[in-house]
């Protein structure tokens, strides 16, 4: 019988590794738990659900914009993660017609030197201070302690920007200063009553186990169950081979609408025009919305106009 298709898998290493079978065996790769580039625009059987780091970082920088900051710094971790955050925030900046302040990075390996990397940052924006600092870096640790160091050597108006790789358990580390700290999701907040989706997904979770906790990590994961689902009950019993049908059948689909949530449209062929060059390019990817929260309290707090919608392409 063999293998019908991948679903989920989480963290870019890993789904990096399981791209390449799916893609050379043809089958469909669902909803790839990671936001790296190299996932999108690639190929029809790598089939992405979630907003792309791309999204996130400029999400972010809308969101300082909108405060009024216009002097930006980084501090990323020195890896192909990380270089590619910095390029996102570059070419968001450009937009704006502002150029990045300063930059710091530190070793993938080695998150003890971020004293070094918060150092080289300060002193590249000399004689400005950053406004607004994104963190760009999946480690926890990482992001706490560079954070906690900068909070000590900056003024309490610089804002601290960060990936939802920081995981769920990220604001505790700021109890009292957390209201400087925000983060994106690439799915709604728990407490946002504006999704059905969202109690759906909660109720499923007690289902299962009535002291389950909810994460994003999961959330997201019942959001590609939900896409793979639909598009599996609009294949017909007759379809061979059944890869190829369930590839067929999505793109055919083109958009999932989940109670609230709108996931797609999934093109095998999308129409872009960038600098007078016309160029038709492949859309493998549901949603381009971001979610920003503070860290007030020391917990995950919803901005009160807190979806950004981004153009697909």
């Amino acid at each position: 019988a063999g293998v019908y298709g991948l679903i989920g898998y989480g963290g870019t290493d890993t789904v990096m590794a399981a791209m390449p079978i799916a893609i050379a065996n043809r089958m469909p790769y669902v909803g790839p738990q990671s936001g790296t580039s190299a996932l999108r625009n690639n190929s029809k059987y790598v089939i992405n659900i979630r907003a792309s780091s791309v999204d996130e970082i400029t999400a972010l920088v809308n969101f300082a914009l909108m405060q009024g900051l216009t002097k930006f710094s980084v501090m990323y971790q020195n890896d192909s993660f990380g270089v590619q955050g910095v390029a996102a925030l570059q070419t968001a900046l450009a937009a704006a017609n502002l150029k990045l302040l300063s930059s710091g990075a530190f070793p993938t390996q080695n998150i003890g030197l971020v004293n070094a990397a918060l150092a080289q940052l300060l002193s590249g924006a000399l004689p400005f201070v950053p406004e607004a600092i994104l963190v760009w870096t999946v480690s926890q640790v990482g992001s706490v302690n560079l954070i906690t160091a900068a909070m000590t050597v900056l003024p309490q108006s610089t804002i601290f920007l960060c990936s939802s790789a920081v995981g769920d358990s990220f604001p505790s580390a700021f109890p009292t200063t957390g209201s400087r700290v925000y983060v994106t999701q690439i799915l709604p907040q728990f407490a946002n009553t504006n999704y059905t989706v969202v109690q759906n997904y909660t109720s499923a979770m007690r289902a299962v186990n009535l002291s389950a906790v909810n994460s994003f990590f999961s959330f997201e994961a019942y959001i590609s169950a939900k896409v793979a689902i639909a598009t599996m009950q609009r294949m017909r019993a007759e379809d061979l081979p059944y890869n190829a049908a369930f590839v067929n059948a999505l793109y055919q689909q083109s958009t999932f609408i989940f109670d609230e949530l709108v996931v797609g449209p999934f093109s095998l062929a999308v129409t872009m025009t960038i600098n007078g060059t016309t160029s038709t390019t492949l859309c493998n990817q549901g949603m381009k919305q971001v979610w920003i929260s503070s860290c007030l309290g020391g917990k995950y707090v919803g901005l009160p106009h807190e979806t950004f919608f981004f153009a697909r392409g």
